[in-house]
């Protein structure tokens, strides 16, 4: 059995399968995580903890460990019943997300998780925020698809969503669309950047130095004091007295 990551919709019934006779082959990454799912699971995450963003795990381990049989490398090939299968690095949703890769004389077909969706889309956005709104994941993902792409799939089969016929091109729109919505996403100043002007060109200032304006009706605390979160919401509902 090949796994192209840990998330659990794709491997939380594997424990119903008899693992002596049936082997799990993952990649190098996913193997830590599948195999020590308890290490992810963490009541009070902490900043430093692998794979986290500000406390947060971005991994979705399976409740129960997976024994992993073989672990694999990026451009490994395994000969299977007389196939051979090539591994592929595809990270993106998954820091160690592989695509399965297989050829034949008719076809040319890739097996790849939850890199795509069917129509060119994302499966979730959520398994890609690794880094706090920097992109890091969205990079990775871009790059997998640039790497996936100079293989010339004819055919890919997602763990979302019904099969990709057409694959190339459909991976250069998929390409092309986040390419265009990183340049929206992305915060626009680099992670350890503590200019003042870029944190925040957006707000302006109030009579009141710790506040900021956004709009007519959100306020914010000010970009100075780094660290903190506070916003303020005014409605014109008329609930309150003016005075």
């Amino acid at each position: 059995m090949l796994l192209t990551d840990h998330h659990r919709e794709n491997c939380q019934g594997i424990t119903e399968i008899d693992l002596v006779e049936t082997k799990v082959l993952a990649s190098e990454v996913e193997t830590e995580i599948l195999e020590n799912p308890s290490a992810f699971h963490k009541w009070h995450p902490k900043l430093g903890d692998k794979y986290s963003v500000y406390g947060a795990s971005y991994v979705r381990p399976p409740c129960s460990p997976i024994p992993v049989s073989r672990s694999l490398s990026n451009g490994e090939i395994i000969d299977w019943s007389g196939h051979q299968i090539q591994c592929l690095s595809t990270t993106g949703t998954a820091p160690g997300s592989m695509t399965f890769l297989l050829r034949n004389k008719e076809i040319h077909c890739g097996i790849s998780g939850s890199l795509i969706h069917q129509g060119a889309k994302i499966t979730n956005w959520f398994d890609t925020e690794w880094d706090y709104g920097f992109g890091k994941g969205l990079d990775a993902m871009i790059q997998s698809i640039h790497e996936l792409q100079n293989e010339n799939p004819h055919l890919l089969l997602p763990s979302h969503g019904s099969t990709i016929p057409a694959a190339t091109k459909i991976l250069q729109q998929y390409k092309d669309k986040l390419i265009e919505f990183r340049k929206l996403y992305i915060r626009g100043y680099p992670v350890y950047d503590k200019s003042i002007a870029l944190l925040d060109p957006v707000s302006k200032p109030t009579p009141n130095q710790h506040i900021n304006q956004v709009t007519p009706h959100l306020f914010k605390l000010s970009h100075l004091h780094q660290g903190r979160n506070f916003c303020i919401l005014i409605s014109d509902c008329g609930l309150f007295p003016a005075e």
